[in-house]
């Protein structure tokens, strides 16, 4: 039989870790956001390079084009932040362009580098050598090559 221990709610505080869920115009934070919460993380949706710094893990959501999206990063000067978050060796999150962002760069749009993770470039699937019955319907990129 397992027996339930009273946890104070001082003590339930310090065992939530900190989400930082980067906000940079792309993906349905929304959504993420409540995912999260729904399992008792404490998440705080930011911009910020000292909120990203200060979190226990981070994800980074993504709908669009990678180009775009690496030059927001860049411009709200999260770039070196994320990638010094990785490399602590802290949980991190890509969801679909934000693991696409991983790599060097991607055959999509203008010839722009990724945070450079991984060694790599994400290319368009070839969907004439895919079978039919595995063939995928919506997704047009994904990382193929490393």
């Amino acid at each position: 039989m397992i027996r339930a221990e009273k946890v104070s709610l001082r003590q339930k505080e310090l065992l939530i870790e900190l989400v930082a869920l980067v906000d940079y115009g792309s993906g349905n934070l929304r959504s993420v956001q409540k995912a999260c919460e729904y399992v008792g993380m404490q998440v705080v949706v930011t911009q910020s390079p000292a909120d990203i710094k200060k979190a226990d893990k981070l994800i980074l959501p993504g709908v669009g084009a990678f180009d775009d999206s690496m030059a927001t990063l860049a411009r709200l000067k999260l770039v070196s932040c994320i990638r010094d978050f990785i490399n602590s060796g802290k949980p991190y999150l890509g969801i679909c362009l934000g693991m696409q962002l991983l790599f060097s760069g991607s055959e999509e749009g203008r010839e722009v580098k990724g945070l450079q993770i991984f060694k790599g470039t994400v290319k368009r699937l070839s969907l004439i050598h895919i079978s039919e019955p595995t063939r995928p319907l919506y997704i047009s990129y994904a990382v193929f090559c490393l």
